[in-house]
C-alpha cells in the first residue's frame, strides 16, 4: 500500500482519538475493500476530503496489479492472440527495467515504497486535479476542536459567515491563538462553558477576542481589532 506521508500528517493533526481511528480505519477499508466511508466527526470527514482522490489512485494501481488485464480477465483465462515474430521481425517485448520508477510489478532496487503525489492527472490525462481544501471557516473548527480536544462538527451560520468574512485578513494560526489565550483566560472560572464555536466564533465577539489574544502577545495594536480596548 502506498501510504503516503500527507495521509498521517492529516490524521496526526487530528486531537480526537475518535477522529483518528475513524480517519485511518477509512483509509484502510477502502483501500483493500472499496467501502466508501461514513463519518461521525466532522474533522475525519474534512480529512478524507483532502487524501480521497490520491488514495483512490493508489487504490486503482493495487487493482491493476492484481489484474492487469484491462477487460478485468485474468491472464490465466486469457488465450494468447499474438503471432509469434517473423523470421525478419525482432522481438521488442523486453524485461522491465530494474531502476525505471512508475512502472508496474515490484519496485527496482532505486525505487522507494513512499511516495509525496502533489497533483491526480484525471485519466484523460489533460486537466490536473489538485484535491480541494477545507473551507477557512472549517479550518478554524479543526483548530479549535485541536487546541481543546473537542470534535464540534458543526457551528451557527452566523459564526461560519463570520469567519467567511475574515478569510484573508485572519489567519487560522491566529484563530488558533484566540482560541488557546481564552481557554487559559478562562480556566477554572464560570466562563470556561463559553469554550465553543457558538461563542468563539459570534459576530458579537469574535473579532473581541482576537484582539484580546494578539495584545496579550504584543503582536498587534487594538486598534486593528476595531479599535476596542479591555481592562
Amino acid at each position: 500500500m502506498n501510504f503516503f506521508d500527507s495521509y498521517y500528517e492529516t490524521g496526526a493533526k487530528m486531537r480526537s482519538k475518535r477522529s483518528r481511528q475513524e480517519f485511518f480505519s477509512a483509509i484502510i477499508e477502502f483501500y483493500y475493500e472499496g467501502t466508501e466511508p461514513t463519518f461521525k466527526t466532522e474533522a475525519a470527514q474534512i480529512g478524507w476530503e483532502g487524501i480521497k482522490y490520491t488514495l483512490a489512485g493508489s487504490r486503482k494501481q493495487r487493482l491493476n496489479r492484481l489484474n492487469p488485464s484491462s477487460d478485468g480477465i485474468s491472464d490465466e483465462n486469457q488465450t494468447e492472440t499474438s503471432p509469434e515474430p517473423s523470421e525478419n521481425q525482432a522481438e521488442t517485448t523486453t524485461e522491465p527495467e530494474p531502476n525505471r520508477e512508475g512502472t508496474s510489478g515490484e519496485p527496482g532496487p532505486n525505487q522507494t515504497e513512499t511516495q509525496v503525489i502533489v497533483k491526480v492527472i484525471e485519466p484523460n490525462g489533460s486537466t490536473p486535479y489538485s484535491p480541494p481544501q477545507p473551507s477557512f471557516a472549517d479550518q478554524c473548527l479543526m483548530a479549535l476542536n485541536g487546541e481543546l480536544g473537542r470534535d464540534y462538527t458543526s457551528m451557527p451560520a452566523k459564526c461560519r459567515r463570520e469567519l467567511s468574512a475574515a478569510e484573508g485578513r485572519v489567519t487560522v494560526d491566529e484563530v488558533r491563538a484566540m482560541v488557546a489565550y481564552k481557554r487559559d483566560d478562562w480556566r477554572g472560572t464560570k466562563f470556561a462553558n463559553g469554550l465553543t464555536p457558538n461563542t468563539l466564533f459570534s459576530p458579537e465577539h469574535f473579532s473581541q477576542y482576537l484582539g484580546q489574544a494578539a495584545e496579550a502577545a504584543g503582536a498587534a495594536p487594538a486598534a486593528e481589532w476595531g479599535g476596542a480596548t479591555w481592562e
